[in-house]
């Protein structure tokens, strides 16, 4: 389950998620105005979805890069580009036949990225 994170312009704690209602728009205190620095990037969290496209009890993290980071990452983070177009075929086939238990053994292996012990607990993780 996705920690909740306390965030004022996102009133059900979640991040990715803003409440606009009137009553919500209306009580936010105008932020004062501050020069913007430059920012490498945004982080955002994303909906995660199953094999018939279900909502999933957790989310990805989002990165968009821009800048210098955009350029490093191009230039020196990737380290090799794959065509996944034939297994994603092939895991569409499965599932539009029913055989979805097969189409997840053919899903890539996913991992939680590792983190240092106590790094996430003012998240509530």
């Amino acid at each position: 389950m996705l920690p909740r994170v306390e965030c004022p312009r996102h009133s059900n704690g979640l991040l990715g998620e803003q409440d606009n209602s009137p009553r919500t728009r209306q009580s936010r205190a105008p932020s004062p105005r501050t020069p913007r620095q430059p920012q490498a990037g945004r982080v955002r969290l994303g909906t995660r979805r199953g094999l018939r496209l279900n909502l999933l009890p957790h989310r990805s993290l989002q990165l968009g890069l821009t800048g210098e980071a955009a350029a490093r990452y191009a230039d020196e983070w990737i380290v090799g580009i794959r065509d996944v177009t034939p297994l994603a075929r092939r895991i569409h086939e499965a599932v539009r036949a029913g055989r979805t238990e097969e189409a997840g053994t053919l899903l890539p292996e996913e991992s939680p990225y590792p983190v240092p012990e106590g790094l996430l607990t003012h998240l509530g993780a």
